[in-house]
């Protein structure tokens, strides 16, 4: 599984989802890596600052973010991409790479509007990739 958190608005919570699913992930036995593609490499320092993770965390490969997602999927491990605010790029590329989208959003009304606009890239996402599931 490639589960790709992604918004392109910044503070809702996508790398503390990223480390929270990744440690609930490592439970059903496989290996779990998650791919930090944030450039202010939140998952990276959170990894630093903690003791024995039960997953691995790595740097994004900047320009063969897909390549290094399906080489760990194929090494048998589930990945989790980290994606970072307002990067349209990286948001369409790790969604085309992912078997499943979430798209955290803060409840509150100004955060939910500014969720559309991710919304919109991920239809043209879903419109080459029709199994692409986004929650």
């Amino acid at each position: 599984m490639i589960l790709a958190l992604v918004s392109l608005k910044g503070g809702v919570g996508k790398t503390t989802s990223a480390m929270h699913l990744a440690a609930v992930m490592v439970d059903d036995g496989r290996d779990v890596v998650v791919v930090d593609a944030d450039t202010e490499q939140s998952a990276l320092r959170w990894a630093a600052y903690a003791d024995n993770l039960p997953f691995r965390v790595v740097p994004a490969e900047q320009d063969g973010l897909a390549q290094q997602a399906r080489r760990e999927l194929r090494a048998g491990a589930h990945v989790v991409i980290d994606t970072p605010p307002n990067n349209r790029e990286l948001l369409m590329r790790a969604s085309m790479v992912a078997t499943h989208v979430i798209v955290p959003v803060l409840p509150t009304g100004l955060d939910i509007d500014r969720m559309m606009p991710t919304l919109r890239l991920l239809r043209d996402a879903q419109a080459t990739r029709e199994d692409l599931d986004i929650g």
